[in-house]
């Protein structure tokens, strides 16, 4: 997954800026990003290679901006995560980038058996290429890479999309993907989010959802609160009911002996979030991904900034998501993002003072 970062600053002199920790996103290959307003940090140590969190964000030279240090970028109550996609792996085939799997069938319109010629293509990007890795275990190197990448760009941590538990090819990159982060950095967290419009996982009884969570819940990289609670940010979460849920969270105590932080993210938690509030430590929405449906200064009742205030006004936290844009061209969707607008407009409203 390649990824780029921004983050809103003040200004320090005519050609550069200083990083003000305002917002708390990110931007990914899928133009989608996730953070939260307040989210504390939890201490791990021990993973093997650990990055010098100290040197790590500053001093470098191809950004138009003074990053701080990772442990001053740490040491904010505001985090920052990329939602992460395992689907999108940096390579599928470890073959040169001319003739890898993303080159033959997923950018080239005749690609697989042209499945998307209709389309022009599956996708009108990719990951950088990289050269041929002689190392059987390729896969989780190229995840140390994107740790490392994210590290770089100031991110605490990835929001991982899970599509299927087991041993699927999607679940084993999420494993994957765990232990790359515990490899490099035991400051970089996981967050887990369960994808619940995927039949494979929506469909699963709670005893055995609960089982494969805790089985990723033990990698020191999953992302807990300082209180040890779990962080769970379902996506569509309102596909279950709340007797679910709270369910699911007696099975991960009593079995497992892990207590949950819910931070359900709704397709429209207007409609979704009251019922929601009580069991919920935060909250969240997928968002709008135009310029024109992310306006920072509507001051209307169902405006971005209201809909904030009614959550935190219940004493629940807020999860903001940033984006660049959206196309699919395998579904014929585009939205407008009026160049850098719809970007400029989510980071205005996930820094505005509330």
């Amino acid at each position: 997954m390649s990824f780029f970062n921004v983050r809103s600053g003040d200004a320090q002199k005519p050609a550069r800026f200083r990083w003000v920790r305002r917002s708390i996103v990110a931007i990914s290959v899928v133009a989608v990003a996730l953070g939260s307003t307040a989210l504390p940090a939890s201490a791990e140590t021990g993973a093997a290679e650990p990055v010098a969190a100290a040197a790590v964000a500053g001093g470098t030279s191809y950004l138009p901006f003074d990053m701080p240090s990772t442990a001053v970028l740490r040491s904010s109550p505001k985090k920052v995560f990329a939602h992460y996609v395992p689907w999108s792996p940096i390579s599928y085939d470890n073959k040169p980038g001319a003739i890898d799997y993303y080159a033959k069938n997923y950018l080239d319109p005749n690609g697989e058996a042209g499945k998307y010629l209709a389309f022009g293509g599956k996708q009108r990007d990719r990951p950088m290429e990289r050269p041929i890795l002689n190392d059987p275990d390729w896969q989780i190197r190229d995840m140390e890479t994107e740790v490392r990448q994210a590290i770089s760009a100031g991110l605490d941590g990835f929001v991982v999309s899970l599509v299927s538990f087991g041993n699927t090819q999607t679940a084993n990159a999420v494993k994957a993907l765990m232990q790359a982060a515990v490899n490099v950095d035991p400051g970089f967290k996981i967050m887990l989010r369960p994808n619940m419009i995927s039949p494979s996982v929506m469909d699963l009884p709670a005893a055995t959802f609960a089982k494969n969570l805790a089985e990723l819940a033990a990698y020191s990289s999953a992302y807990r609160l300082a209180d040890n609670r779990l962080v769970l940010s379902p996506f569509k979460a309102e596909a279950d009911t709340v007797a679910w849920w709270q369910g699911l969270f007696t099975t991960m105590k009593t079995t497992y002996n892990i207590d949950v932080a819910f931070w359900p993210m709704f397709l429209n938690e207007i409609s979704s979030g009251p019922s929601f509030a009580d069991i919920s430590y935060g909250m969240a929405n997928w968002g709008d991904r135009t310029a024109a449906n992310n306006n920072p200064l509507s001051t209307s009742s169902t405006s971005k900034i209201a809909r904030i205030k009614t959550v935190q006004a219940r004493g629940d936290k807020w999860m903001q998501p940033v984006s660049l844009q959206d196309a699919r061209p395998a579904q014929e969707i585009f939205y407008e993002p009026h160049n850098t607008t719809n970007l400029r407009n989510t980071w205005k409203i996930g820094s505005r003072p509330r």
